[in-house]
């Protein structure tokens, strides 16, 4: 059995692992736990500094050795003090996020069975792989469909940005104002479906397929 624990920020991302990833996953036979990452002592809030996603990665990494472990941390909102993040690039947003991910890798160490993963910008940027997936929503909000992809129209998901207020998260609820990340996010996802997402979202999809890529772990 090939074992994946996937350090998520946030309610929203453990969502999509338990309810979209899991099952996907399993028919590598791979079997993936999201583990919530303690940001404060309320657990809520973002993460602030990079000691405290470091200190709970590499302990995870020391203490389950049967398992890999991965990240799902947004590019939006990583800590300012994480390796390399002042290097951030709006113009080659691709090789500024490879950079973090490899800084983050020798930060960690744990070679075979660490596997960083940042999403650009934020989970939300996977919806826009198909604004149709939207179409659940659209009761409480009638023309969203239409908004969303009038809002986006000519951009690729991975580049919509990190701007406080034209972030994808920001721009869905500028249309749809009742959006709840953990309980909307993976309904949409589910109707996106991770091939959108993969056709659509390179970085996303170099990811998932290294993951999907797994070998069991030889002691």
């Amino acid at each position: 059995m090939i074992r994946l624990n996937i350090v998520v920020e946030g309610q929203t991302e453990e969502a999509f692992v338990n309810e979209v990833l899991q099952e996907h996953l399993q028919r590598s036979g791979i079997y993936a736990t999201a583990i919530l990452l303690r940001t404060s002592k309320t657990g809520r809030g973002g993460v602030t500094t990079f000691a405290k996603i470091e200190n709970q990665v590499s302990r995870l990494c020391k203490e389950d050795t049967g398992a890999y472990v991965t990240t799902m941390l947004d590019y939006y909102g990583l800590p300012k003090d994480f390796p390399s993040v002042q290097l951030k690039n709006p113009k080659d947003i691709y090789h500024s996020v490879n950079r973090l991910e490899a800084d983050f890798h020798d930060c960690i160490g744990y070679e075979q069975r660490f596997i960083p993963g940042i999403i650009l910008h934020e989970f939300e940027a996977l919806l826009f792989a198909d604004v149709r997936g939207f179409e659940i929503l659209e009761a409480d909000s009638p023309g969203l469909v239409a908004d969303l992809a009038a809002e986006v129209a000519g951009l690729e998901p991975e580049a919509i940005n990190d701007s406080s207020e034209t972030a994808p998260s920001k721009r869905i609820l500028k249309h749809f104002r009742s959006y709840q990340k953990p309980f909307h996010g993976s309904l949409v996802a589910m109707n996106v479906g991770l091939d959108a997402m993969k056709a659509r979202c390179p970085h996303f999809a170099k990811w998932l397929e290294k993951l999907e890529r797994l070998k069991p772990i030889v002691p």
